[in-house]
């Protein structure tokens, strides 16, 4: 327990925030795909998935955890564990050849998505890994996961895992916000129709609540005030 007072909580806590379900179609005189509105999605305001409008079409949507709270009372976020929940189907109705690379981030410094999908594809990486710009410290959580089609299912627009891979730090944090992100790449050959379905998902962070030495929480402070410069 924090040896001041505090109007935050220390201690335990649990951190929840939801993403909604991505229904997405490719347009071939374009070569993108763009998302359908989704009805019944029950946050309120809940932002939008986005296209990254880079060289390589894919979808992304970026959500937040409040931390405003604990930078009240100078306290620092410390993650125990993160995990993800995301039950349902993931579909892409395509070739044979068809691939999809499922990202989720959490971190304290905001992405570019476009640059983030560019190191995913075009150098094989991931933020914070060989030489990313992204400092792995200030990326709490990463999984990175690549789907194929199947055709000895019944269904073989339906996708199973290949590959599922994690990259995340779990480092204490002093930001006032953790930025969360489930970024959609589809590779593969696409014609008109073709479509793409990801199931809503949630994160769920399992932290305690802590009050540093002062040296160290005004460091920890400091280079997220930096970082968000970036």
């Amino acid at each position: 327990m924090a040896t001041k007072d505090t109007r935050a909580l220390t201690g335990s806590r649990q951190l929840h925030e939801q993403v909604p379900p991505l229904s997405a179609t490719f347009d071939p005189l374009t070569g993108r795909w763009s998302a359908v509105p989704q009805v019944g999605f029950t946050k309120t305001l809940a932002p939008a998935w986005l296209e990254t409008g880079g060289s390589i079409s894919a979808l992304f949507y970026e959500g937040s955890f409040d931390l405003a709270g604990n930078i009240i009372d100078d306290l620092t976020l410390g993650p125990l564990a993160i995990s993800l929940q995301d039950p349902g189907v993931y579909q892409l109705t395509s070739s044979a050849s068809a691939r999809l690379r499922v990202i989720d981030i959490i971190t304290d410094e905001r992405l570019n998505v476009t640059d983030v999908v560019d190191e995913i594809v075009l150098l094989n990486s991931c933020p914070s890994m060989n030489a990313s710009v992204h400092d792995w410290t200030q990326l709490q959580f990463g999984r990175h996961r690549l789907m194929i089609s199947n055709n000895s299912f019944a269904t073989p627009d339906l996708l199973q895992t290949l590959r599922d891979d994690q990259f995340g730090s779990f480092e204490p944090t002093a930001a006032h916000k953790l930025w969360h992100y489930r970024i959609v790449v589809p590779t593969g050959t696409f014609v008109d129709g073709n479509i793409l379905n990801v199931p809503a998902s949630r994160y769920v962070i399992q932290a305690v609540i802590f009050a540093e030495d002062d040296l160290a929480y005004i460091m920890r402070l400091k280079r997220s005030n930096e970082l968000a410069q970036v």
